[in-house]
């Protein structure tokens, strides 16, 4: 019986260092060959024992001897194939892992470029009408805040945060590249970067100028107005 294992497991072992079994059957073959090793060699010790038990005949002791030599090359030989085994398993787990390892990129590259379709699709459609409803809620808490008054009821505005001041929006249209589509730019006014002495300046040389004008006004209609002008 244990012949037949042997022979039986020596088949399993020739068909896999052949070809190429996948890490899991590897692993029973290799499990299945360590236990054969242990058969061995336990008989190996049980028939070295015989061998030179001096109590045992000359007959028995030689066919111990034999027996020995018999097994100690099942052994050598299994060990050998126990080492080739664990190198085959080895390349089997780097392979499934690569394996692995393309099936995963393939379908994160498939997953990326599907959504970068369906972004490019509905992205403006979606950042428009979000930007649109920002404006309009933007708009509705200036018109909040004019209508809340001492001593009535506090309305809150419509977001109960700084949802429009947050929210970034970027333009994906090529001709729009880096531009916002939320927050809008802001409305370019030539005050807001004017000094409080270059506004004092502006304003006093305006009333000057409208001064004088007031000035050549009064003495052109003084003029018109004059006797010395009229025709007898």
């Amino acid at each position: 019986m244990a012949d037949e294992v042997g022979q039986a497991l020596a088949k399993r072992i020739s068909a896999a260092l052949s070809g190429e079994l996948g890490a899991a059957d590897l692993s029973v073959l290799i499990r299945d060959v360590e236990a054969e090793l242990c058969r061995l060699r336990a008989a190996n010790e049980n028939a070295t024992q015989l061998s030179l038990d001096p109590r045992a005949s000359d007959g028995a002791a030689n066919r111990a001897r034999a027996e020995c030599a018999s097994l100690q090359f099942s052994i050598d030989r299994i060990e050998v194939a126990f080492k080739e085994l664990r190198l085959q398993h080895v390349a089997a787990v780097g392979r499934e892992k690569l394996t692995q390892r393309q099936a995963l990129r393939a379908d994160v590259l498939r997953e990326r470029d599907e959504l970068a379709a369906e972004l490019q699709q509905e992205y403006p459609r979606l950042a428009t009408a979000i930007a649109d409803l920002l404006a309009r809620v933007e708009a509705n808490d200036t018109r909040v805040q004019a209508a809340n008054g001492p001593g009535e009821p506090y309305i809150h505005p419509a977001a109960n945060f700084t949802l429009t001041s947050v929210v970034r929006l970027p333009s994906m249209s090529p001709i729009g590249q880096g531009k916002m589509l939320w927050p809008p730019p802001p409305t370019f006014n030539p005050m807001n970067v004017i000094t409080p002495q270059m506004r004092e300046f502006s304003e006093a040389r305006g009333a000057e100028m409208r001064r004088v004008a007031d000035v050549v006004a009064a003495k052109k209609r003084e003029e018109v107005n004059s006797p010395r002008r009229r025709i007898p």
